[in-house]
């Protein structure tokens, strides 16, 4: 109803959207029955108190986030199969699912990255931080998805529906925890966009470079500039100053020069020192919620990965 106002600004359809949000009031802990439907409600309540200047809706979008993080596995079930997996903070399909799905975690790493975005500091900073380490340990969790991921032993060789073919590149629909193997309800053709939705969110192109800027946090407002062989990009980085993001420059080619990076962040122009990764990569880290800059200049050799650098 939303979008459907914003494309025709026919008040008619802001009037049903109003409707339809002041049926979640008071529904506490029982609004939410599929956890990545519930995600979009979070966002649909920011907009339309944004659109109405309502914070009525503020409140019930705070109770859907609620709703979320009441419904997340806040432990590592580091015992059987749960070894060989990353579980720690997923989110539940259903109020009621104990295990993890691909195609609803997915989904709200997109409409997380969009509620921060949209949110920015009207969102409260528990809320920023909260989801914004969500956002950062779906990234460790999502490859574990893939059958061909995980060892054979951890994988269901039969499945309810279909089979479980490890060859190839679509997730399995569940991750129970670690008494029982992955993918007894099969693999899921529409969770298979799961790697994109990842990709196209941590990571982007440093133009000229050849290399990529990876961060586990969401980021936004990502400005690049280039002059030559230098070049920098200018991003603010989600969540709050009381957790870190991490950073990387990741070649496209594992065998290119990589060039030469200075990090500012904070209104500090002193560079922040990189750690050189054992994949070649150069890491940094930035506290959330802030504004920072990365420059670069001209390439340099691959470095080695026991190689740590003073960029100042």
């Amino acid at each position: 109803m939303i979008e459907a106002y914003e494309a025709t600004q026919d008040d008619e359809y802001l009037r049903e959207a109003r409707t339809a949000a002041d049926s979640l009031i008071g529904l506490g802990f029982r609004m939410g029955y599929q956890t990545n439907t519930t995600g979009f409600g979070a966002e649909a309540m920011l907009r339309l108190a944004h659109i109405t200047s309502d914070d009525t809706y503020l409140g019930i979008a705070d109770v859907c986030v609620a709703n979320l993080i009441d419904n997340v596995w806040l432990w590592q079930p580091n015992y059987g199969h749960g070894t060989e997996r990353r579980m720690f903070f997923g989110m539940f399909p259903l109020h009621d699912a104990p295990y993890l799905a691909a195609y609803e975690e997915a989904e709200m790493v997109a409409k997380v990255h969009d509620y921060l975005n949209i949110g920015r500091d009207e969102l409260r900073p528990a809320v920023r931080l909260l989801l914004s380490e969500w956002v950062k340990f779906a990234g460790d969790r999502l490859w574990a998805y893939l059958p061909a991921n995980q060892p054979a032993k951890a994988v269901a060789s039969k499945a309810r529906v279909g089979r479980v073919t490890r060859e190839i590149a679509v997730p399995v629909e569940d991750l129970p925890d670690g008494w029982e193997e992955a993918g007894h309800v099969g693999q899921e053709v529409y969770g298979a966009g799961m790697a994109f939705v990842a990709t196209t969110r941590h990571f982007r192109p440093l133009p000229g470079t050849g290399a990529l800027l990876y961060c586990d946090y969401p980021v936004f407002d990502l400005h690049t500039q280039k002059r030559g062989a230098s070049g920098s990009v200018r991003f603010t980085v989600a969540g709050d100053r009381r957790t870190v993001a991490a950073l990387r420059i990741i070649p496209r080619d594992p065998a290119q020069s990589m060039p030469e990076v200075r990090l500012e962040g904070g209104g500090s122009r002193r560079g922040i020192r990189p750690e050189i990764t054992a994949q070649g990569h150069q890491r940094f880290e930035v506290p959330g919620g802030q504004s920072v800059r990365l420059a670069w200049s001209a390439k340099v050799g691959p470095p080695k990965a026991s190689q740590r650098r003073d960029i100042r």
